[in-house]
C-alpha cells in the first residue's frame, strides 16, 4: 500500500475530523473511500460523455425507447404517480 501526503485547508480538515469522530473511523479511511467513489463516478462520467459524442452510437428518445421495449418492461411510464412516492418531497411533481 502506498503512502500519500496531502495538504488540506483548516476548514476541510475540521469537517473531516468531525466526521471521523462521529463515525469512529480514521480520517485515512474516509479519504480512501472518497477517492474510490470519485474515481468510479469520474470513469462513469467519462464513459457517458464519450458515448454522447460518439457519432456511431445511436441515441433513442424516451418515446422510441418505450416503443421498442414497452411500458411494462422496466421503462417507467411518465404518468405513473406511484413512482413519485420514492422521491423526496422537494423533487415530486406539483401535478
Amino acid at each position: 500500500m502506498s503512502i500519500l501526503s496531502i495538504r488540506l485547508p483548516d476548514d476541510l480538515d475540521d469537517r473531516l475530523e468531525g466526521l471521523s469522530s462521529s463515525l469512529n473511523r480514521p480520517k485515512s479511511y474516509l479519504i480512501r473511500k472518497a477517492i474510490e467513489i470519485y474515481l468510479v463516478e469520474y470513469a462513469e462520467y467519462r464513459m457517458a460523455r464519450d458515448r454522447l459524442y460518439d457519432k456511431h452510437d445511436p441515441m433513442l428518445s424516451s418515446a422510441a425507447l418505450r416503443k421498442k421495449f414497452g411500458e411494462g418492461r422496466g421503462v417507467p411510464n411518465r404518468n405513473d404517480q406511484s413512482l413519485s412516492r420514492h422521491l423526496p418531497e422537494r423533487l415530486r411533481s406539483a401535478d
